[in-house]
């Protein structure tokens, strides 16, 4: 492969699990052509798998197929002392989520100030725990939503924490079959 230089400049961007921009850099070659940067990111950055997408202008004219793209895991130093333990139950559109916090060092059940919930681009919700100190969701997903991805928050000893997760399919819905 030969290189062609009919772009000037490569842009790197960071996508979040729910597809949306969190952060694009515009890198430009060194006086030998090599191309090298960063991608600064924030200290409230969710936790989950991210995607990095390359591209040229020159790629973009031609088709979104030709970007690079690889998927990163994006962690939280908080994680190692907090533990959401998330149960998912889907019974075809309908989702029921079950979620504990453990500190980790007092291997102790915690009771964060706030968790919070988004699935997909629908609004945020703020759950209550019940007396056992469990908080519950329940919601109907939509046919129309592809990225079936729950954005926790939550905030204990007044430090932010969020984390992604994919929303896993009804076990029903598949038949799998060979002949």
């Amino acid at each position: 492969h030969q290189p062609i230089f009919l772009s000037r400049y490569i842009y790197v961007e960071l996508v979040s699990p729910l597809d949306d921009l969190v952060r694009r850099v515009k890198i430009r070659p060194d006086s030998i052509g090599a191309y090298s940067g960063y991608i600064d990111l924030e200290d409230d950055l969710a936790q989950g798998v991210y995607t990095i997408r390359a591209y040229t202008q020159y790629m973009r004219n031609i088709s979104e197929d030709f970007f690079f793209r690889r998927h990163i895991q994006v962690l939280d130093p908080f994680s190692l002392q907090l533990e959401p333990l998330v149960e998912f139950e889907v019974k075809k559109n309908d989702l029921h989520v079950s979620l504990q916090f453990i500190d980790r060092q007092q291997n102790d059940t915690i009771t964060p100030e706030v968790v919070t919930s988004k699935i997909g681009h629908n609004a945020i919700k703020t759950l209550k725990p019940n007396k056992d100190g469990v908080y519950q969701l329940d919601v109907r997903l939509s046919d129309k939503d592809k990225n079936r991805t729950l954005l926790l928050g939550l905030i204990y000893n007044g430090r932010k924490y969020n984390r992604y997760y994919t929303i896993p399919g009804d076990q029903a819905e598949y038949d799998l079959q060979f002949f």
